[in-house]
């Protein structure tokens, strides 16, 4: 390698290593931007956890008490994948659902996420 493609690389390199400075209002938008994202990387992740969870509670419950078989359990595991879906694409609230099940006088426990569970 001779002294000009030396150079030449060299010059490359000082290209690659320039800094970009971002004034205070550009750091704290970024910074927002970096916190809104994990926040909703955090909240997929603490949803699929739930119905990791939730799942099995749910086809062992409706077998168990209610006698449902797999096809009848893959329906209704399909129905609250698609209302998780609406949830998390914004398009249904809780208050939604809280609304549909007292239109229907489904009673449930709404304090029950309050509630310590060990």
């Amino acid at each position: 390698m001779n002294r000009q493609e030396k150079r030449r690389i060299e010059r490359q390199n000082e290209k690659k290593e320039k800094m970009f400075y971002m004034t205070e209002k550009q750091h704290q938008i970024k910074a927002y931007e970096l916190l809104q994202k994990y926040m909703e990387d955090l909240k997929l992740e603490n949803i699929k956890s739930t119905l990791k969870l939730l799942f099995p509670i749910i086809a062992l419950s409706l077998h168990d008490k209610f006698g449902f078989g797999e096809k009848r359990i893959n329906k209704i595991i399909d129905k609250i994948k698609l209302q998780f879906d609406c949830i998390n694409s914004n398009h249904l609230s809780f208050e939604d659902l809280k609304n549909e099940c007292e239109k229907f006088n489904i009673k449930f426990d709404w304090n029950i996420l309050e509630k310590n569970v060990s």
